[in-house]
């Protein structure tokens, strides 16, 4: 992973009163020492909220794992 400030892709999102409530997936090459993160945004404020994470794929997609952790931000 590189340097920098990274990007994501908002999704199921909302904006009210020019505040986001949705989610994000980032690459964040600082967080955690840079990696890949799930986001909850609520009133444009960054939230880590609930107790499951996973990985999903459809019927026949193969999908290979080489590191997954979870880290309170």
């Amino acid at each position: 992973m590189g340097t920098g400030s990274g990007f994501g892709i908002v999704f199921r999102a909302s904006i009210t009163n020019d505040r986001i409530t949705g989610y994000s997936f980032d690459m964040d090459p600082v967080a955690g020492g840079g990696g890949y993160l799930v986001r909850l945004w609520d009133g444009s404020r960054q939230h880590c909220r609930g107790e499951r994470v996973g990985i999903q794929a459809w019927a026949t997609t193969e999908v290979t794992v080489e590191s997954f952790r979870v880290a309170q931000l």
